[in-house]
């Protein structure tokens, strides 16, 4: 991974040097995390589910014209976030409730076109992420453990985003806001339901667990996608 991401910086610096129009720069950025196209009342998966986490990237800029460019990044990001579990039961709202959190290490690469009508710019198009490393963890009367499932590994989101450039010591820095929403589950809730109930000390057969996922409704279900809003700085130091 480290080698991947200096060939890419090296790559990127050589572009600029070698074709007027290009820029290169380094983003950094804090994201808001959370997930979407989850519903299903009998099977229920955390309310207010959020968290804190973070990019870093390095990117290149090719100015059409003054007013068009398209933006390009390679970087990684941290996604965080947690809740409690919903009671189902009033004898469950009596006893603790279960927190799961899940935390994901991404490698992502946006396309965006970009148009700078004014003083500021905006921003759109697709982003793919490779996922490097997931996990979700259950924690309940001070014990956790890991859910053991696979994740997919390759997720599909579009991007929007917004922001200025101010002059700085004879660069630009950017300042932006982009809102990213995933379009590829994160997994299949096949495994989910099998790993969560090993938690329990239970053993589903596969039979057992075609039979729970249809009379629950859960094998038509649009598994969670992950949607993020990031605010960011971006210094084009070439």
């Amino acid at each position: 991974m480290k080698r991947l991401i200096i060939i890419a910086v090296l790559a990127l610096a050589a572009i600029s040097f070698a074709a007027e129009g290009f820029s290169v720069g380094a983003r950094v950025g804090l994201s808001y995390d959370d997930w979407w196209g989850y519903d299903n009342d009998y099977f229920s998966l955390p309310s207010d589910f959020w968290g804190l986490g973070f990019n870093g990237s390095v990117g290149v800029l090719y100015s059409f014209t003054p007013l068009v460019a398209l933006h390009s990044e390679l970087g990684v990001s941290f996604r965080s976030s947690s809740a409690e579990m919903e009671p189902e039961d009033e004898e469950e709202a009596l006893e603790e409730a279960p927190e799961m959190s899940f935390n994901q290490w991404n490698l992502d690469i946006p396309v965006l076109l970009r148009v700078t009508p004014g003083n500021f710019f905006l921003e759109a198009g697709p982003m793919i992420s490779f996922n490097l490393d997931s996990y979700i963890k259950f924690e309940q009367y001070g014990m956790s453990a890991d859910l053991d499932m696979d994740y997919n590994t390759f997720e599909f989101s579009l991007a929007f985003g917004a922001g200025v450039s101010i002059p700085v010591a004879g660069h630009k820095l950017d300042v932006d806001f982009r809102y990213v929403l995933g379009m590829t589950n994160l997994f299949e809730m096949k495994g989910f339901v099998k790993s969560f109930a090993s938690l329990e000390g239970e053993e589903i057969s596969d039979e057992a667990l075609e039979q729970f996922l249809e009379f629950y409704g859960l094998d038509k279900l649009d598994m969670p996608k992950t949607w993020q809003f990031q605010l960011a700085l971006t210094y084009w130091f070439m």
